[in-house]
């Protein structure tokens, strides 16, 4: 499964949820390909490389949208905390 082009093709709420699903497989039954297992340094990089997006964007030449709502993604994070 290629979670890159899985990204790509996310179009509404319902591919997003997908996309999720995707990840939450990917985990179980490709644990040994992830550099963040545990949920700390999974955090932890997703910060760091949230910091570096200039940088990333410079070398991709994609850029985040000027609209894009930091607030809503961090309630997304919040929300995995206290969800059941």
């Amino acid at each position: 499964m290629n979670l890159y082009g899985l990204c790509e093709s996310i179009e509404c709420k319902s591919g997003f949820v997908r996309f999720i699903q995707a990840l939450t497989w990917d985990l179980r039954e490709n644990e040994c390909e992830w550099q963040n297992v545990g949920l700390e340094d999974f955090l932890e990089s997703l910060g760091a490389w949230v910091d570096a997006l200039e940088n990333l964007n410079r070398n991709t030449g994609r850029l985040v949208p000027e609209n894009f709502d930091w607030k809503f993604a961090a309630e997304l994070l919040v929300a995995g905390k206290i969800y059941e």
